[in-house]
């Protein structure tokens, strides 16, 4: 059996891609290996977007609390819990 996997060290993480048996073939093609960067790097990016995103959000929460101000989906959740039924 061979398994097709990326080792994410700054994660921990392991992301297993694919399995086939060693009769199946012996190596993935340069095509086959092409494809796997491409969606590992696209993976990473989308992470890394994620994570800025995140950041971004919690400066803005902290920026409304500094200045004593309710951020707005704070005020949204406050504004249903008023509303009737």
């Amino acid at each position: 059996m061979r398994v097709i996997y990326y080792y994410l060290t700054a994660n921990h993480q392991i992301w297993f891609f694919t399995l086939y048996g060693k009769d199946e073939a012996t190596d993935l093609t340069a095509e086959e290996k092409k494809v796997l960067k491409k969606a590992i790097q696209a993976e990473l990016e989308a992470s890394v977007m994620s994570l800025i995103k995140g950041r971004i959000k919690a400066l803005q929460f902290d920026a409304c609390v500094l200045r004593g101000e309710l951020p707005v989906h704070l005020r949204l959740e406050l504004i249903a819990m008023r509303l009737p039924g």
